[in-house]
């Protein structure tokens, strides 16, 4: 088996994001984002089987780093709001930092790419989000309704203050993130 260089499996990947970002999934073409990698077309295929597994291998990978983010400092064992604000502002700052990135995850989800072991596995990396709704509502402080509902509604607000963001028509202060916070919450909390 060759050895992986991830110095050009990451060319390619931030090649590949900017690339979709420009012109979709339907618009990679595997030769225009060789060029963009600075590399051979043949490269792009020892890395990669096909555009279906780069775009695959590139949602994973940028789902792990999400999730890696987003629940940094998260003790399943703290008190439910304690994890609740801690989750969601590492979620809010993490998407405010990558709008490339977040932009994509949402785009990948919506796609015809959306693969169902890819999925499964970015299923368990988002996990304790799950758990710590599902405790909120046994604890009586979040509203009754299918927990895939109330994460919807958390990550939606959030791509959607993301994207204000990144257009430069909404400037992130302090104040304005407590401000969404409290927003957030009251759209779940029971």
């Amino acid at each position: 088996m060759r050895n992986i260089d991830t110095d050009k499996e990451q060319a390619i990947f931030q090649a590949a994001l900017r690339l979709i970002q420009q012109e979709g999934f339907a618009g990679l073409k595997m030769s225009i984002l060789a060029k963009e990698a600075q590399m051979a077309a043949g490269t792009i295929y020892l890395y990669f089987k096909s555009k279906e597994d780069l775009i695959n291998r590139l949602y994973i990978t940028l789902k792990r780093r999400s999730a890696k983010s987003f629940l940094k400092g998260y003790d399943p064992k703290a008190p439910f709001m304690e994890g609740f604000e801690l989750i969601w502002q590492n979620f809010l700052d993490t998407n405010l930092a990558n709008p490339e990135e977040s932009a994509f995850l949402e785009q990948y989800y919506r796609s015809p790419y959306l693969d169902k072991t890819v999925q499964d596995e970015a299923d368990q990396l988002v996990a304790p989000v799950f758990e710590l709704l599902e405790r909120g509502k046994r604890e009586r402080l979040v509203k009754e309704a299918p927990t895939e509902m109330l994460v919807a509604q958390l990550t939606g607000f959030v791509a959607a203050l993301t994207q204000l963001h990144a257009s430069g028509g909404l400037t992130m202060t302090a104040a304005f993130k407590n401000a969404a916070l409290a927003m957030a919450w009251d759209g779940v909390k029971r």
